[in-house]
């Protein structure tokens, strides 16, 4: 939530920029996971790590602040054979309280450059987050835009003195646990 392009989707989105938002994705693509700078034992593991926890809350806190719940209409998670091994697969799709249609997939250890895309179609455009900090937009028939003017966004250390409502707290905090345990059933 302290990123500038992610505030900036996000006043796009509210002030209908690409109109009435008709499906939503986030796509996950990960080399290696861990990731080569992530190696230690316990983000490889099922019982605490996996980028279903370590990446996934933060889409999730982001549709649950702009689209309100989500409900998973169904799910399947792909664990390797060691039983103490995190997640290499996911695929979920659902609904969110407005009844618009969301899919969610997620896969590691393949042979393509990591790729984090969280896309929200509307009827008359696409926007489009790339890893983290790259925001495009894409109207019908046109190549997609780079986003690149954004306002300056306040640090965590400013929102907390200024007890600003953008920080996650424990009843949402919980809301996106509760996503991240549901998925993590077998």
């Amino acid at each position: 939530m302290y990123k500038p392009a992610i505030r900036e989707m996000a006043k796009r989105i509210k002030e209908g920029d690409i109109g009435k938002i008709v499906r939503i994705e986030l796509q996950t693509f990960f080399p290696d996971w861990p990731r080569l700078w992530q190696q230690n034992p316990w983000i490889g593991s099922r019982s605490q790590g996996g980028f279903v926890r370590e990446v996934f809350p933060h889409y999730f806190q982001l549709m649950h602040r702009l689209f309100g719940a989500l409900s998973f209409t169904s799910h399947h998670i792909t664990y390797p054979e060691q039983a103490d091994k995190c997640e290499t697969g996911l695929i979920a799709h659902g609904l969110t309280e407005a009844k618009i249609p969301f899919l969610l997939t997620g896969i590691s250890n393949i042979g393509q450059k990591e790729l984090l895309q969280f896309k929200v179609y509307g009827e008359q455009g696409v926007l489009t987050l790339e890893n983290w900090t790259t925001l495009y937009k894409s109207m019908y028939g046109e190549d997609r835009q780079l986003i690149e003017e954004f306002e300056e966004v306040p640090s965590l250390f400013e929102e907390m003195n200024n007890q600003s409502t953008l920080l996650v707290n424990f009843e949402e905090g919980l809301i996106v646990q509760r996503y991240i345990d549901h998925l993590l059933m077998e």
